[in-house]
């Protein structure tokens, strides 16, 4: 039998997990320190330490507090481990095993688990082995919740219930319902200020700059000062000094349009803290599911900014059609060559991949400013025309766009229906098969051979369902795009200039064609198209 050593010290340790939150007060730190507290002092062990860790999964191995216990035992300091029970030392059978039967007993350690009667010192052999399969369970029990947990967000996510619990920057709590969020008016406004900072030409960067100049409080400190609620990157000595990070991701966070998406990471396993990304297509999505704080136009404008990745000159401006500018000929972005001058009358475009590869491309050359007061007279050229007479500016719109799509819609609604009417068919006919399963009619054999053709062709029925509907939505938007080209209109009757906001609400890109003759001659033409949002290119 171990002696008892009752002169050291005597680590007292309680730990607290998330886990435990879903039990009440009884696993709490207090009651577990009074229980550990009231043992020692019943048993006559001197020099009690409390050791602590609150919030920490018993699955994980670097928790602070029972690293410094170790550290204790390795250096003789302490002689004595008291917990409540055995989960408090680990969820890792392994781990808890490799404890108690190698390095506790090595370190001549007695370690104390109060409501499993477990005592190192008097221990008998069936005493060890129920700890044995105590540590079995322990480390099956947070399998079994992490899987519960999971398939509850699962659910959660497939119905289109929220998770996340901290609404994004813009929003609050709906006080109705804990489970929607609602527009914060203040925060809001900021929101869409920061987009039209962005579908103006300005980067992450010149953003937050920008803000800081403003003094516009960062998300952190704005939610601490109107909601109470403290974050841990929060940092009160700069409540101005905003990141490009943050910055970015207000611009790519789906939920200022409106659209939800759920599960966009994982955890391999309960035992790690590693987490990784969800692929897109298997994230759950839901539209409309709360009311947007940025409009789609401006969002979708954003987008293309940010798909840019557009970078600032040498005077630190930036440039205003950067990555707008395509070759007619390879499709390849044209680059802004600068010449080595200052003056800005003097910058082209040249075709990228002949920038790069000058045997794969002709340089499709085009002067920066003739190209801007090129876009800028199609735009007031559209304005103009739809002004003048806008029934007729419709119908030719209509006209090129609608007499395919409407025929493509028909054919797509025809196929469609077809095949809901063929999925309500195979339901019914697997219906049948169990019938005639349960009556003696089919063998086991015949109707695993039916029932598994039907559900394969029910799987495949919902696939290219799922897909024609996807398909049908997005012709039905191009149907709309004209009215959302002249919602566009209305908003800038008068173009008398080109600024980065017009560009971006009106363009999608721009070609630009081979020049008609050689490049030294001082007489040419240049065919340059002008694509704009919604509608292409108005022939």
């Amino acid at each position: 039998m171990q002696s008892i050593n009752k002169y050291g010290i005597t680590a007292l340790y309680p730990r607290l997990s998330r886990d435990d939150d879903i039990q009440g007060d009884s696993n709490s730190i207090a009651n577990q320190e009074e229980m550990l507290r009231d043992y020692a002092e019943k048993h006559g062990f001197r020099n009690p330490l409390f050791l602590y860790d609150d919030g920490v999964s018993g699955t994980k191995t670097n928790r602070p507090g029972f690293q410094k216990v170790l550290a204790m035992i390795r250096d003789g300091q302490a002689v004595t481990l008291i917990v409540t029970d055995l989960t408090r030392l680990y969820r890792n059978q392994s781990e808890a095993n490799n404890l108690l039967e190698i390095v506790f007993p090595a370190l001549g350690v007695r370690f104390i688990a109060i409501t499993n009667n477990y005592d190192s010192a008097t221990n008998t052999e069936s005493d060890e082995d129920l700890a044995m399969f105590s540590n079995l369970f322990n480390e099956w029990y947070p399998r079994q919740t992490s899987r519960k947990i999971n398939a509850v967000i699962q659910h959660k996510a497939e119905k289109g219930v929220r998770i996340a619990s901290i609404p994004p920057y813009g929003y609050q709590k709906d006080p109705a319902d804990k489970f929607k969020i609602i527009p914060d008016p203040e925060a809001a406004e900021k929101v869409r200020y920061i987009f039209r900072l962005c579908a103006s030409g300005m980067g992450p960067e010149q953003i937050a700059k920008r803000l800081e100049q403003e003094r516009v409080l960062v998300p952190t400190e704005y939610i601490y000062r109107k909601f109470g609620r403290n974050h841990s990157s929060r940092n009160p000595d700069f409540p101005y000094r905003w990141s490009n990070s943050t910055v970015a991701r207000i611009l790519e966070n789906t939920d200022y349009i409106g659209v939800q998406v759920s599960c966009k990471t994982h955890k391999p396993s309960y035992k790690s803290d590693l987490v990784v990304e969800v692929p897109e297509e298997e994230r759950y999505r839901v539209e409309n599911a709360h009311e947007p704080i940025v409009d789609r136009e401006l969002w979708d404008i954003v987008q293309r900014v940010r798909a840019n990745k557009r970078r600032p000159t040498k005077l630190g401006k930036m440039d205003m059609l950067a990555g707008m500018v395509q070759c007619a000929d390879c499709g390849n972005t044209h680059y802004l060559c600068r010449c080595g001058s200052w003056d800005e009358s003097k910058y082209t475009y040249v075709c990228g991949k002949y920038h790069r590869h000058k045997e794969e491309c002709t340089p499709h050359t085009v002067k920066a400013l003739h190209l801007r007061e090129a876009v800028l007279q199609a735009i007031q050229t559209v304005v103009q025309t739809a002004k003048a007479d806008r029934e007729a500016f419709i119908a030719h719109l209509t006209a090129k766009q609608s007499g395919q799509l409407k025929k493509e819609l028909t054919a797509k609604r025809k196929e469609l229906e077809q095949a809901r009417k063929r999925l309500a068919e195979i339901d019914n006919l697997i219906a049948v098969t169990f019938e005639k399963l349960a009556t003696g009619i089919l063998t086991d054999e015949q109707f695993q051979q039916l029932n598994g053709r039907y559900l394969a062709e029910q799987e495949t029925l919902n696939e290219h369902i799922a897909r024609l509907e996807t398909e049908l939505a997005k012709q039905q938007d191009e149907l709309n795009n004209v009215g959302n080209f002249l919602a566009i209109v209305d908003r800038h009757l008068d173009v008398p200039e080109l600024t980065p906001e017009i560009l971006r609400e009106f363009v999608h890109h721009i070609t630009v064609h081979e020049r008609d003759s050689a490049y030294k001659k001082k007489f040419y033409t240049q065919k340059i198209d002008v694509y704009f949002n919604y509608i292409g290119m108005i022939q």
